[in-house]
């Protein structure tokens, strides 16, 4: 009867499976299918040759009234392994643990009615008549919580049969609404599972529901994106540690042509000390192959240099690869963490509600102790005294600086003064630089005539193509760096000019003195011995000096001084005005030079 039961469950499963799934299920062959199973079922045992009944494979049942087989198989001659019997089903097959009713007969129910065939009406009255389950103090059924994998044929045959009742109460989904969940809040119910009558259930709502989906769906969005990129970024590292190697090998083929290079110049310059070619010992000396051999190995470096500045790059845009791969695995990992907060905000309040969390305790923040800089500085240093062999010494208090090196703050008046002091030093800066560029333009100009006339001879292509492009080229710089200047110095005349309206007292970069130059205060007696030093040598300013009455002598008159003849220049010459000069005359200076000394004389009055 135990195997009737069996199949009975196997069939009805497969049934309602097939019509679930749309397939071709007749209910007129399951009942044929069920009354051949009963009439196998009822069939007497096997008997010997004696004529008794053979004991070897005789149903017999154990303490809990259930009926094992025991013996071999009458037609194999062999005991029926579990993986045997398993054999036996059919793999599509859901197994139920069912036997037939002890009169031999069925009660089929209607087509329409067969989906919802319970599973207490599938009992047989020998299941009904057999022992009672065990139950707990509750009246809940009990069952083995043993897995199939710690379980015996029979048992197993058991739990197969319980898990495929189970199967039909678990629920499928095909699309959702509200209606299909409940509308109160996500609470923890009894329910039953179709064998067990009260057991824990979780109500969903609709929203947990789509965030339970998120969450899931959140973490497997991680997980593929996590192995994607853990394996691409373990390529990058490996290419990255190929390009350092690279950039290595770049780095001593440099160093080893500059070295080369350098060993040729001063063999070179050995040589030119020694002596022409004519001295030398082999007769064989071409100083046309070394220099052809610097070019090359000059070229190689530049070549390598411009590669060696790729390698670079190339290592920048893989480290950036990989923080690129970092961040997007730290922003799954916080969509994972967001959505999964949700859910367990869902599941902390229903767990809460049926008492199998405590309420969170929301505790107030601690006030956090100010710290103070003696204090800690006395622990720290006893700290490092701890392992000190003549005990703790007494260390000496920390020694506070703070009304020494505590700038006091500005008021808005003192920081616009501030601000407009640092814009004086700033223009005298720029200035500064504008002359120097300016003073530099004839070695400039030195240096990048050398540098065509190198390009030339190397047979490659000079900045300047004709001497006239280079010509024309230098007389524009130089016009430019003229122009620096002069915005140099109206910028710095216009900062100056604030400043002092500002009433900021403004000190020059050569200033010794806390005084600052004005134009009222004439010259300094410091110069005079400069310029007394530059005319020593002048016969005409001795010769002067020398008609000059002696300060210790009294005062005479004009008449009684020994007139001095003056040597004239008696070749024919231009007169020039006081506020004029032979150098800057019409004649020679015009253009803007001559335009700003008029502009000076007009604004002069002279």
């Amino acid at each position: 009867m135990k195997n009737f039961g069996h199949n009975l469950g196997r069939r009805l499963g497969l049934f309602k499976s097939r019509r679930r799934q749309g397939r071709p299920a007749k209910l007129q062959d399951l009942q044929a299918d069920i009354q051949e199973d009963l009439a196998g079922a009822i069939t007497p045992s096997p008997v010997s040759e004696t004529g008794v009944t053979s004991p070897a494979w005789t149903e017999q049942q154990d303490d809990g009234g259930v009926e094992i087989p025991t013996g071999p198989d009458p037609e194999t001659d062999q005991i029926a392994s579990p993986s045997q019997r398993e054999a036996d089903v059919e793999p599509d097959t859901i197994e139920t643990p069912h036997d037939a009713q002890s009169d031999g007969a069925l009660d089929i129910l209607p087509e329409q009615e067969a989906d919802a065939l319970a599973p207490e009406e599938l009992q047989t009255d020998e299941q009904a008549d057999g022992p009672p389950e065990p139950v707990d103090e509750s009246g809940v059924e009990m069952f083995s919580e043993e897995r199939p994998e710690s379980m015996s044929a029979d048992q197993l045959t058991t739990y197969a049969g319980q898990q495929a009742i189970r199967d039909m109460m678990y629920a499928e989904y095909e699309g959702e609404d509200e209606t299909d969940y409940i509308a109160g809040p996500s609470r923890i119910v009894y329910a039953s599972d179709g064998i067990q009558a009260e057991c824990g259930a979780l109500l969903l709502t609709l929203d947990l529901s789509k965030k339970i989906q998120q969450a899931i769906r959140a973490q497997r969005i991680f997980l593929q994106v996590h192995r994607a990129t853990k394996a691409e970024d373990a390529a990058n590292r490996v290419f990255e540690g190929k390009l350092r190697r690279q950039i290595a090998r770049h780095q001593r083929r440099i160093r080893t042509l500059e070295a080369s290079e350098h060993d040729q110049a001063d063999d070179a310059e050995d040589g030119a000390a020694g002596g022409s070619w004519r001295d030398d010992p082999d007769g064989v000396r071409n100083d046309n192959a070394d220099e052809a051999e610097n070019s090359k190995a000059h070229g190689e470096i530049g070549i390598l240099r411009g590669e060696l500045s790729n390698l670079h790059l190339l290592v920048e845009n893989t480290n950036a690869k990989r923080q690129g791969f970092a961040g997007e695995i730290e922003y799954k990992v916080q969509m994972f963490r967001e959505a999964q907060a949700e859910v367990n905000a869902y599941l902390e309040e229903a767990f809460v509600v049926a008492s199998l969390l405590e309420p969170a305790v929301i505790e107030p923040e601690e006030a956090v102790e100010e710290l103070d800089i003696d204090a800690e500085y006395q622990r720290i240093c006893r700290m490092a005294q701890e392992d000190a062999e003549n005990g703790f010494l007494e260390v000496a208090p920390l020694h506070r600086c703070d009304e020494d090196g505590v700038v006091p703050l500005q008021s808005p008046d003192e920081q616009a003064k501030s601000q407009l002091k640092d814009a004086y030093w700033q223009a005298q800066q720029e200035l500064e630089s504008a002359w120097a560029a300016f003073n530099r333009r004839t070695e400039t100009r030195a240096l990048e005539e050398q540098a065509n006339e190198v390009a030339v001879a190397r047979g490659e292509q000079p900045r300047d193509v004709t001497p006239l492009d280079f010509d024309l080229r230098c007389v524009v710089r130089n016009q430019e760096l003229t122009h620096d200047i002069i915005n140099a110095e109206e910028a710095l005349a216009q900062t100056k000019e604030a400043c002092l309206e500002a009433g900021v007292q403004l000190v020059e970069n050569d200033q010794e003195s806390g005084f600052a130059d004005h134009a009222s205060d004439g010259y300094r007696e410091s110069s005079e011995a400069a310029w007394i030093a530059s005319a020593q040598g002048d016969e005409k300013v001795l010769a002067w000096l020398d008609g000059l009455p002696d300060p210790d002598v009294p005062f005479v008159e004009r008449e009684e001084v020994e007139e001095v003849e003056v040597e004239r220049d008696e070749s024919d010459g231009q007169s020039v005005s006081p506020s004029d000069s032979n150098s800057l005359g019409n004649g020679i200076a015009g253009g803007s030079r001559r335009r700003r000394i008029d502009k000076w004389r007009e604004i002069c009055g002279w």
